[in-house]
């Protein structure tokens, strides 16, 4: 063996059973540390895990390991678990989301509340009452729902496609996200349902999975965040959707079941088209040339 590929192999077995065994049990100080040195030298030992009969069960371990503590703890704990699975199944290429999509929806869910328009400030006020305890943990809870939307995105599988029910029950909790979050988590949910709208195109010749989404509840989606009057990062995000709309409506033209939504996503196009910024007029003028 090559002298550094046998380096790694002596640090793999000598540290990973020592840091999976640290990262079990009880929660205490610090130990997001130690799940993230775990998970980086996973991602760094990967291939000579992959070789050894004796570490192959350390990736579902560690991914064990981080869906329970997910769970529990404060939310900046919880938060930094989740960016740690994502880097753990980006790193690794794990195939996952059936084991990761429950947990970290139920998290987007559960905290979801907390990414919603202020009736007060505005939709996309960040400003907080001192005196409200709750309002306090807002951006931290917000951090946590843009994080589990990005980790699921990472988890998406590449060898096979989402169930319908997979793919509609994550449709909507990230329309609802889009719709009425304040910036950031727009922007997440945003880009994930690009991802997942690109994803259902590509669901073999009968394309069914298209029509798990709700595409008239992704467009109101869209239609919300294009006439988003601050954040421009918002309404590009939203304009990046919009094209995946119109290529997941082109691969089921020849369908009855989709014959409305040309017309529906040429009127939220109309937005864009609109746009005062020209980076995004720019390009709505280019998707409108192409359709």
């Amino acid at each position: 063996n090559h002298p550094i590929v046998a380096s790694v192999h002596t640090l793999a077995q000598t540290a990973l059973p020592e840091l999976v065994k640290a990262s079990r049990g009880r929660m205490w100080p610090g130990k997001e540390h130690v799940l993230g040195t775990l998970v980086k030298l996973c991602v760094v030992c990967s291939s000579v895990m992959s070789a050894d009969h004796e570490l192959q069960t350390i990736p579902a371990a560690v991914c064990d390991i981080l869906l329970k503590e997910m769970k529990q703890g404060e939310i900046p704990y919880r938060r930094e678990v989740v960016k740690h699975c994502g880097t753990l199944v980006e790193g690794m290429g794990l195939d996952v989301y059936s084991q990761l999509s429950g947990p970290l929806l139920q998290l987007v869910e559960q905290f979801g509340t907390a990414a919603t328009k202020s009736p007060v400030l505005g939709a996309n006020a960040m400003d907080i009452d001192d005196d409200d305890e709750g309002a306090l943990k807002r951006p931290q809870q917000l951090m946590l729902v843009a994080a589990a939307i990005k980790t699921l995105q990472l988890a998406l599988p590449k060898s096979q496609h989402l169930s319908s029910d997979e793919a509609g029950r994550l449709a909507g909790t990230l329309q609802n996200v889009a719709h009425t979050g304040v910036w950031n988590t727009r922007v997440a949910s945003l880009e994930w349902l690009t991802a997942l709208l690109k994803h259902c195109a590509e669901d073999g010749p009968t394309k069914d999975l298209v029509f798990s989404v709700g595409m008239t509840s992704v467009l109101e989606a869209v239609t919300a965040c294009a006439a988003e009057g601050k954040y421009v990062s918002v309404r590009t995000a939203a304009l990046g959707t919009l094209e995946a709309v119109f290529g997941a409506v082109s691969s089921v033209s020849s369908d009855s079941r989709a014959a409305e939504w040309p017309g529906a996503a040429r009127s939220v196009l109309d937005l864009f088209l609109k746009d005062p910024v020209p980076s995004i007029s720019d390009r709505a003028k280019e998707l409108a040339a192409g359709i």
